[in-house]
């Protein structure tokens, strides 16, 4: 009996040892690489939009949330269009989201924070966005929720946290160099 308890154990460390093995890749958790990939995927469709100058599409990715409380977005799509000088040339995201997954009576919400650079031919922005790529709980949540955009130059006079900026709805505009914020 000792030794179909010991033959057991070794099977169980076993499975236990390539079962966690498999969700690592090159040292990437996999289901950091499906945050990522959400992520890339959520920049990709904004660069795109504001690349083509489409107000609409910008607008089809905040939520319906976001939509009814935030003031006038329309507006805002307006102010960061004219805010974001240059032709734009790239995106990069600066790191991981940070990921907050809830499972309620069988229905998920993903929510993910992450900073973006973008390029233009003349000048560097920041780009924070509070997304909600999965949101079973309450529909109304999916999609951008917050937005906050500040030229990288300006970086250091940016005060707050993720969680602050997280609970803004709409698009935030830190222009340091007007009075509208």
């Amino acid at each position: 009996m000792k030794r179909f308890l010991n033959i057991f154990l070794l099977v169980i460390l076993i499975i236990f040892t390539f079962c966690s093995c498999g969700l690592y890749d090159d040292g990437m958790n996999l289901f950091e690489d499906k945050d990522n990939k959400l992520a890339d995927a959520c920049i990709d469709n904004l660069y795109n939009a504001i690349k083509d100058g489409d107000k609409e599409a910008v607008k089809d990715l905040f939520s319906n949330k976001a939509y009814s409380d935030a003031n006038n977005i329309e507006a805002s799509i307006d102010e960061l269009l004219q805010f974001i000088n240059g032709e734009l040339l790239s995106w990069d995201r600066e790191e991981s989201p940070i990921v907050e997954d809830c499972v309620e009576s069988g229905k998920t919400t993903k929510h993910e924070m992450f900073w973006f650079s973008l390029k233009t031919s003349e000048e560097n922005y920041s780009i924070f966005l509070s997304y909600y790529p999965v949101e079973e709980i309450n529909p109304n949540n999916k999609g951008i929720y917050s937005m906050l955009i500040i030229k990288k130059c300006d970086e250091d006079t940016l005060e707050g946290s993720t969680n602050e900026w997280s609970a803004v709805p709409g698009i935030k505009i830190c222009n340091t160099n007007s009075d509208r914020d």
